[in-house]
């Protein structure tokens, strides 16, 4: 928690010094997929992993970026391990983490790359949706997390150039990262 304090409000005073490379995004991917499928299996929640057509890197600071993703995709897991799952049919516990195929909605004409973790989840009121990011404001149990997560997460992701933000959906939830791509790369992909 005093970490996550701290580094907030590094980056609120602008102070926060990024140790930007060009990260390889599928690896980072498979990295963060990797790390929570564990809790995953615990909580019978198939992953899915979804980046075809991705460019070869992001110019972001790779553990900055580690730390969004896995934040994103922990937060979705909880609120998935609160999901019944009773009735005749066990409802499928899905968590998706993808990237558009890159010549259609992944890149705007700025340069950007759209990564998206999307769960099956209960989803959130628009009160909640409209709260996400302020700091200490937490849609899990009373003393189960602190409301720093999603602040942070976002707060790195604009220090990165880039915006994290929660789209609605039917059920679930889904946010979206934005990030840039590395100049010389915009118009090469793999």
């Amino acid at each position: 928690m005093v970490d996550d304090l701290l580094d907030l409000a590094k980056i609120e005073a602008g102070r926060t010094v990024l140790q930007t490379e060009v990260v390889v995004l599928a690896d980072m991917l498979q990295e963060v997929m990797d790390m929570v499928s564990m809790k995953a299996d615990q909580n019978h929640v198939q992953l899915l992993l979804e980046a075809d057509g991705l460019p070869p890197g992001v110019c972001v600071d790779g553990t900055k970026l580690r730390q969004v993703l896995i934040n994103l995709m922990a937060n979705a897991l909880d609120a998935m391990a609160e999901q019944p799952t009773g009735g005749n049919a066990p409802r499928v516990r899905k968590l998706r983490l993808s990237t558009a195929p890159f010549e259609d909605e992944s890149r705007s004409p700025n340069g950007r790359i759209w990564v998206r973790v999307c769960d099956s989840g209960a989803g959130m009121e628009p009160e909640q949706m409209a709260r996400l990011f302020e700091p200490f404001f937490t849609t899990k149990p009373q003393g189960s997390g602190l409301g720093l997560g999603l602040t942070l997460s976002a707060s790195l992701a604009g220090a990165a150039g880039g915006t994290l933000q929660a789209q609605p959906q039917a059920h679930g939830a889904a946010f979206v990262l934005c990030l840039p791509l590395c100049p010389q790369q915009e118009n090469h992909h793999v």
